[in-house]
């Protein structure tokens, strides 16, 4: 059994992130807001699974949603060969 590197999931993060975000009752507006964001496109690009937080914005966003960092992003999975 041999190492894997972890990967991110995108698309598998952002659908999570965003059922995460609005079973907690977040729209993108609140929650550009609350991060101090200029616009909520960038948001929409994480919902998308374009593209992933910051780590400064990822850090906010589990103290808000009370997660921890990990609960937010999806791992690749892979298959055993």
């Amino acid at each position: 059994m041999g190492f894997h590197y972890p990967s991110i999931d995108m698309d598998a993060s952002g659908i999570h992130l965003k059922d995460v975000c609005t079973k907690a009752g977040y729209t993108p507006q609140q929650l550009c807001h609350l991060l101090e964001l200029s616009a909520p496109q960038a948001i929409y690009q994480w919902y998308r699974g374009r593209s992933l937080p910051s780590t400064d914005n990822l850090f906010a966003l589990a103290k808000l949603l009370e997660k921890h960092m990990d609960e937010l992003i999806v791992e690749q999975s892979f298959e055993e060969e």
